[in-house]
């Protein structure tokens, strides 16, 4: 693969994270509930991890239900991160 056609498809793939990421509401109830079936396949049950007055090794974020909590915590910052470090991976292509 040369440059030209790898920095078109970083571009690419680039936009649609970044309309996953602005559409994050919808793309994210479609993942949760996946992910919900597959709990459910095994017995498990969604949930928030406990919270605590200060907390150094995970994020405490307050949310009403188990799907708002993951959407705060892993969902959207996914995809920025995905958005951020995209252009600095584009050279893994050549």
């Amino acid at each position: 693969m040369d440059v030209a056609t790898c920095t078109e498809e970083a571009a690419v793939v680039k936009q649609k994270i970044r309309a996953f990421r602005d559409n994050v509401d919808s793309y994210h109830k479609t993942w949760y509930q996946a992910a919900v079936e597959l709990a459910n396949s095994i017995s498990v049950e969604p949930s928030i991890p406990r919270r605590v007055q200060r907390q150094k090794n995970r994020n405490n974020v307050p949310a009403e239900s188990p799907e708002e909590y993951y959407r705060r915590v892993i969902t959207v910052p996914l995809l920025g991160k995905r958005v951020y470090y995209l252009p600095l991976t584009a050279h893994l292509c050549l």
